[in-house]
């Protein structure tokens, strides 16, 4: 939840919300889907596992690997 910036809700009563403005500008039919802004490049995830899977698990697993360089190396400070 730390990484999520902001969540556009589709209101069926407003087509000029938000969500529906996001799904147009992206093409995108179907809810949920997911934009990520990663290192100047932009992804539309339109399915909620793929996106668990290449973005969600991949972060865990930088944090994993960070945590444990840090165990190994009581030296080193995390900012």
């Amino acid at each position: 939840l730390a990484q999520i910036d902001r969540v556009a809700i589709a209101d069926e009563r407003d087509p000029d919300s938000a969500g529906w403005a996001l799904a147009r500008r992206h093409g995108v039919t179907s809810a949920p889907f997911f934009v990520v802004f990663e290192g100047g490049a932009e992804r539309v995830y339109t399915g909620y596992f793929q996106f668990a899977r290449e973005v969600l698990q991949r972060q865990v697993r930088e944090r994993d690997e960070l945590a444990e360089l840090l165990e190994r190396n009581p030296e080193l400070d995390f900012i």
